[in-house]
């Protein structure tokens, strides 16, 4: 289920590592942040990212694709292309949109392809987003049905793959998720690591991805039910994540919320 792809990839430019990458870059980190990774996390994912969808030196194309048909930002291929359009088509946007993009690669690494991850009593069509392959999420019986979440069991998952490549440092990291997540024929391993060390380097310098620390509850978060307030950056899914519950949740409780549309300030019920 899990396959090794065979990327092209073109020769980096000289000049790769321009302020407009790196700023860039900081949107990224700061996406991936918002949904729930570490600085560190995000800052090799996006090194990572940096050589997968480069087109003509620019990093983070998100409608790059090789001539293997990989796509994306983390050249998606195969099951996994199939599954990111599935999640495109049922959040009602373009697959090639970048905050899409970034909720799927939480949806695929942190949440195991399932609606309601962490939770056991769910079905398996509560769980499933129609269009993604049963296989990749669930272990199927001889009749091709779905028994149970793949990450409930000891088989092998993207989400086992992501915890067990984040290393002590920025460039083993990288190097790990590069042969465990990525998995690109032609690796450049080198320009990954330099890249994802540049870009870990501009943010302490320069970015604003502090990860979110928990905080002690006030009046203010508990009237009427606990609410959250929107702050500077944040998005629905890296809400639901941080409070441990679910974009689906959320949007029940509070009806008429665009997710796309959320405004510092505003009150959220949990």
């Amino acid at each position: 289920m899990i396959r090794l792809k065979t990327l092209i990839v073109e020769a980096a430019p000289v000049n790769e590592i321009t302020k407009d990458n790196l700023e860039n870059a900081k949107k990224i980190v700061n996406g991936l942040v918002s949904r729930g990774f570490t600085t560190l996390e995000a800052a090799a994912l996006a090194g990572n990212m940096s050589v997968e969808s480069s087109v003509n030196g620019k990093w983070f194309t998100t409608s790059a694709q090789d001539r293997a048909g990989a796509y994306g930002l983390m050249q998606w291929q195969g099951d996994r292309e199939k599954a990111i359009k599935a999640y495109a088509a049922y959040k009602g946007k373009s697959s090639t949109d970048l905050s899409l993009q970034l909720d799927f690669v939480k949806f695929e690494l942190k949440d195991g392809y399932l609606l309601y991850p962490g939770d056991t009593s769910k079905t398996a069509k509560e769980q499933l987003i129609p269009g993604i392959p049963v296989g990749l999420v669930y272990i199927v019986n001889g009749s091709g049905k779905p028994t149970k979440p793949r990450v409930f069991t000891s088989a092998d998952t993207e989400v086992k793959r992501f915890k067990k490549s984040i290393k002590g440092s920025v460039s083993d990291t990288t190097t790990a998720l590069c042969t465990n997540t990525f998995r690109a024929g032609t690796p450049h391993i080198d320009r990954r690591i330099s890249n994802a060390t540049a870009i870990y380097n501009y943010i302490q310098k320069n970015g604003s991805s502090t990860e979110e620390q928990p905080k002690t509850k006030t009046k203010n978060d508990t009237e009427s039910g606990n609410v959250y307030i929107v702050k500077s950056g944040d998005t629905l899914g890296g809400i639901a994540n941080k409070n441990k519950t679910t974009v689906d949740a959320i949007l029940k409780k509070n009806p008429g919320l665009n997710p796309d549309k959320l405004s510092i300030g505003q009150k959220i019920k949990l």
